[in-house]
């Protein structure tokens, strides 16, 4: 994977980590993500990913790849998709319950059509048996274009997935890394027209007055994000 653009030393805002995992499937021809859903009992951001899910600190079972360009959130915080590679296939999860729900995979290329019942998935769509009124499943991929940061639009991203769909800023990181995995775009269109991309925003953001005081209103309104390292 390409090394990524770091975030500015000079943003005046909150930063945070968010760690992507990838591991091989066992056949070795794609890659999968392992993927969380947050407890209901968590009220703060998560801890560290050997925290909620067991993942060791240990470079000879994880190999850390890449950190990829920041993203912007809402709230002004910078959040560095850092991506890792599991290289040990017994690895076990160790889920912590009061932080973690649920633990899955899903394939990264996945990330990069707009149906799901393209091979990427390997599954054939079975043919109905039950009734002909029965209810259909939703689509696999959805996006809603929302006015965000000076009015301009900004796409958010949806994709089907069990037990959770996979939205908003987990699925903008995860279709930059898969479009980066396997040297290609997504075959829908990715961003609203008018959207600013994030270099943009990030820009605009560091530069901004404006921002800057959005930014320090927010955190002392105790509704800044605070740094942490999470996973996905």
């Amino acid at each position: 994977m390409l090394s990524g653009r770091r975030a500015p030393d000079s943003y005046p805002a909150g930063r945070a980590a968010v760690l992507v995992c990838l591991f091989g499937s066992r056949s070795g021809t794609n890659l999968n993500v392992l993927l969380s859903t947050r407890s209901e009992a968590l009220r703060t951001y998560p801890g560290h990913a050997f925290e909620e899910v067991g993942i060791p600190i240990d470079t000879t079972r994880i190999r850390y790849l890449t950190a990829l360009p920041p993203f912007l959130v809402r709230s002004l915080t910078l959040v560095t998709p850092v991506v890792c590679f599991i290289l040990d296939y017994s690895l076990k999860p160790d889920i912590n319950p009061s932080e973690v729900s649920n633990l899955f995979s899903f394939p990264l290329e996945g990330f990069l059509v707009s149906s799901s019942t393209s091979p990427v998935f390997h599954k054939p769509t079975p043919t109905p048996t039950g009734p002909t009124d029965s209810i259909p499943s939703p689509p696999f991929h959805t996006f809603e274009d929302y006015p965000w940061f000076d009015g301009r639009p900004h796409r958010f991203h949806s994709f089907e997935a069990r037990p959770k769909p996979i939205t908003g800023l987990t699925a903008e990181i995860l279709i930059h890394v898969a479009s980066i995995a396997y040297g290609r775009p997504p075959e829908y269109e990715l961003m609203a027209p008018g959207e600013m991309s994030q270099h943009e925003l990030i820009d605009r953001a560091t530069q901004s007055p404006t921002w800057s005081e959005l930014r320090r209103e927010k955190v002392r309104e105790g509704r800044g994000e605070a740094c942490a390292k999470g996973k996905l």
